[in-house]
């Protein structure tokens, strides 16, 4: 009976994981999509491009609020937590597709970024916690989940508005399967106790959260605002140096997809590494790519290294909530929250950011915002593992 119940425990982690992560794909899908959508917005409402940043931006802004997920998930069924706040995600995409002015699509991604953010939190503490014996490995493995969707958003995107006809389709064909895959993980979600396939104690979460969980959280503010404000506004800057519509469209979704692949190839390094150490090399080196990317050479060299980029910056999102839900596995999904909080601050500041830049200076010019967060990345790493290294001093004395 035992064996039985073991059995069928294991059939119930992989089933679940299959699930989170189409979910995730098709999450994803949706998610990246603004890139190729953004100029054709701008061209219908005739948008400045600081106005275009600013609304593309309240997607990531709506992030902001995901800490309040994270609360929900860790005194709730965090699967079926997960499957309410993906049918609300996939609804709020509906109605972007749907919308009639600027302030309408504006209003409906920053709908869109709050139950992306509420999504992130449950699920990412949930496969932190029933994958917990390799979270590291397991949370890489589970956010190529991200690659794949991102991967195929754009050039969807960019397939809908030259060949079917409008950039509306980009955000409703998705939103539809979403629905499907939400609807799945809702059923594997009610034979699952206590948000997992595992024991959890329903502990109370502190508000007074350590020191050392809130600077790791905030690495996220820096590696968000350059995954997504880059993803954002490659497209546009691509077709500002002659690049075709449909050819910026590829090139946004192989970042996307050397992503993936680089998670793949980091996955079996990083337990060995620690989380630490492996976002400060992956750091490291993609601020060599990004420096060489913001070069004035060939637009076909500077696409590559773009795609560079996102092979170096494969681990660092997947490593920092394995990270930072380690440091206090009670309140994973509160922490999950806080850091993917963060991220959308970054997100949001580097978006408008750019836009800002290309509104005065072109928008050739705005691929010099993201260097900068690079750094202050790499700055933030190496902060945060003095605090780890001094704090675990202090445990030993």
């Amino acid at each position: 009976m035992r064996l039985d119940r073991c059995a069928k425990s294991v059939r119930t982690r992989k089933g679940l994981w299959l699930i989170s992560f189409l979910c995730f794909v098709a999450y994803a899908w949706l998610a990246t999509s603004i890139g190729p959508v953004l100029p054709h917005i701008s061209a219908e409402y005739l948008l400045s491009p600081a106005t275009a940043g600013f609304i593309a931006g309240l997607y990531s802004l709506g992030g902001l609020l995901s800490l309040a997920g994270g609360y929900i998930s860790d005194r709730f069924n965090r699967a079926l937590a997960g499957s309410l706040f993906l049918a609300l995600f996939s609804a709020s995409s509906i109605l972007v597709a749907a919308s009639g002015n600027e302030w309408m699509i504006g209003a409906f991604l920053l709908l869109m970024g709050t139950f992306a953010g509420f999504l992130e939190a449950a699920v990412n503490a949930l496969i932190s916690e029933v994958y917990a014996e390799r979270r590291g490995f397991s949370m890489v493995l589970f956010h190529i989940s991200w690659n794949v969707g991102s991967t195929l958003g754009p050039p969807f995107a960019a397939f809908s508005i030259a060949m079917l006809g409008g950039w509306r389709l980009a955000y409703f064909i998705p939103a539809l399967f979403l629905l499907l895959l939400s609807a799945a993980l809702s059923i594997v979600g009610k034979k699952i106790e206590g948000g997992a396939v595992v024991t959890r104690r329903k502990v109370r979460t502190s508000t007074n959260l350590h020191y050392v969980p809130i600077v790791v959280s905030t690495i996220m503010i820096f590696y968000v605002a350059v995954e997504m404000g880059l993803s954002n506004w490659l497209p546009s800057i691509l077709e500002s140096m002659g690049s075709g519509e449909i050819e910026a469209g590829l090139v946004n979704g192989l970042f996307w997809c050397f992503m993936g692949i680089g998670r793949i190839l980091w996955a079996p390094a990083i337990e060995r590494l620690g989380y630490g150490k492996t976002v400060l090399t992956s750091s490291s080196l993609s601020l060599i790519s990004i420096l060489a990317a913001s070069l004035q050479l060939p637009a076909i060299f500077k696409m590559g290294l773009w795609t560079l980029t996102g092979f170096c910056l494969a681990p660092i999102f997947p490593a920092t909530i394995a990270w930072i839900t380690s440091l206090k596995p009670d309140s994973a999904g509160l922490l999950s929250g806080l850091a993917y909080s963060n991220g959308a601050f970054g997100a949001f500041v580097s978006t408008w950011s750019a836009g800002l830049v290309a509104s005065y200076f072109g928008i050739s010019t705005s691929q010099y915002v993201f260097p900068v967060f690079v750094l202050l990345m790499i700055v933030d790493v190496v902060l945060a593992l003095r605090l780890e290294r001094a704090t675990s001093k202090q445990k030993r004395h």
